[in-house]
């Protein structure tokens, strides 16, 4: 493919014709010698590299432009984000240094090092950095958003809430498509007399967190409350107090009538919700009479304290290598304990795993034979504790009420488990985190805490 100008190639590159666009740098690098038309085609070949997973072409790029012009803030800028995908964070750091020395009006710059301060633990840093860029640009929806989420992750909810928000606007990538209703969105009106929509919106564990919200707004007087979700949660939000329609989305029956509708996530804002003040009628959730019957017979003969297992997401998760363990052997320690039925919950990545499991990692594998969440949530109830990494599973069992240990990542953990805690206001009675410690790679070290754990809940639970 040709291009009239390296304009036009860029423009291709942002349409997402990455694999012509790269063709095409690499035929006019090769014609090019002036360092003036080197350095846009050196980075527009670098782009397309990270876009295609060559990190190694993608820094030597960056790097020839850098040492064609050392003044080129965009490199040192691009450079940057590339090293700290790659985990060199202080390298990183100093190429962002680079940047805002030559470009301090740059608010890209600021929100793009915020995020490294963040990973750097360095909230403060972190949170003056997107301050700087939403200062330098009132719009920075991505700057908002991720400010956003550091305020929930700080516990600060009256200041993270609105800023949350900014993930719902369309400028912003990955953005949130509101949904074309003939009726409005509620922000806190009146409700009473009032029937709302709730819309659910990311993954399969929000729904199931914010479900909680529900009863408040039909203490608030609404009239009657709908609520679209995901079809595997649909028999398991029956059970839900407030509720008097559940429909499987995506889409809404025809002749539904509302006055608002509202995203499932945008409730606590609206209501008003601190940390303080988190909804705190546990369980809000039950499993179906049928379920729980058919559970507890398939797990009967299970001795000793049955204890859950889920030690993967879903790999469609932004931060999945991140949140789950690269594998079942990871929780080869907690074979050690005795006394105890290990019975994996996995579904998706790791069923296969679950069914190869040897003689030396003795396990009941149901992931494969679960429908929906009511077959989840049955299991759940028959268990004395759920261990988990990071997925929709552990909330269900904090709205089930069920004991639950949480191994948590330190890269990228999610808001809203907070920082440094070890316990959850989201699940007070129920989970107990077990996080990744400073310095520490990998998950061993929190599995070896997990264990010790372990053998002392087993060894004070022990049945008669």
């Amino acid at each position: 493919m040709s291009f009239r100008g390296i304009d036009a190639a860029i423009a291709a590159f942002r349409a997402g014709q990455i694999a012509e666009t790269a063709s095409w740098v690499a035929s006019r690098l090769e014609q090019a010698n002036a360092a003036a038309e080197r350095l846009p085609l050196l980075n527009l070949a670098a782009a397309c590299a990270r876009a295609q997973g060559d990190r190694a072409a993608a820094e030597a790029h960056w790097r020839e432009a850098l040492a064609l012009q050392p003044e080129f803030s965009d490199a040192w800028g691009n450079l940057a984000i590339l090293l700290r995908e790659s985990g060199r964070l202080d390298q990183a750091a100093d190429c962002y240094r680079k940047a805002l020395q030559r470009q301090p009006g740059n608010p890209e710059f600021h929100y793009n090092h915020g995020i490294l301060l963040r990973d750097q633990d360095q909230p403060a840093q972190a949170e003056a950095a997107y301050r700087r860029a939403l200062q330098l640009k009132p719009d920075h929806h991505q700057a908002a958003w991720n400010l956003g989420l550091l305020k929930l992750s700080q516990g600060d909810y009256a200041a993270g809430w609105p800023l949350y928000e900014a993930r719902l606007h369309p400028g912003r990538p990955e953005a949130i498509t509101p949904p074309r209703l003939p009726f409005p969105r509620w922000q806190g009106q009146d409700l009473r007399g009032k029937r709302l929509l709730i819309l659910p919106e990311q993954g399969l564990g929000d729904e199931i967190q914010f479900a909680r919200f529900i009863p408040q707004l039909k203490a608030r007087g609404a009239r009657s409350i709908t609520l679209l979700c995901h079809p595997a949660l649909r028999s398991l939000f029956l059970s839900l107090p407030g509720v008097d329609a559940v429909h499987p989305g995506p889409k809404l029956p025809p002749d539904v009538r509302h006055d608002y509708w509202s995203h499932a996530l945008s409730l606590p804002r609206w209501l008003g919700c601190t940390l303080a003040q988190l909804p705190g009628t546990m369980p809000y959730l039950r499993a179906p009479d049928s379920h729980r019957d058919y559970w507890q017979r398939r797990l009967a003969g299970c001795s000793g304290r049955r204890i859950g297992l889920v030690w993967r997401g879903g790999t469609q998760h932004h931060h999945d290598t991140s949140r789950s363990l690269p594998a079942l052997a990871s929780l080869r320690p907690l074979w050690s304990v005795p006394g105890l039925s290990f019975i994996s919950l996995q579904k998706g990545e790791g069923e296969n795993e679950a069914r190869a499991a040897i003689a030396s990692q003795p396990l009941l594998h149901l992931g494969s034979e679960l429908v929906d969440f009511a077959d989840t949530a049955a299991i759940l109830e028959q268990l004395d504790l759920l261990i988990s990494v990071d997925t929709a599973v552990t909330h269900l069992a904090g709205a089930l009420q069920r004991p639950a240990w949480l191994l948590l990542s330190r890269q990228h953990t999610d808001w809203r488990w907070l920082q440094e805690r070890d316990d959850s206001p989201w699940y007070p009675q129920s989970h107990r985190l077990f996080r990744q410690q400073v310095g520490e790679n990998g998950w061993k070290g929190a599995v070896e805490r997990l264990t010790v754990a372990l053998r002392n809940w087993a060894e004070a639970h022990s049945r008669p």
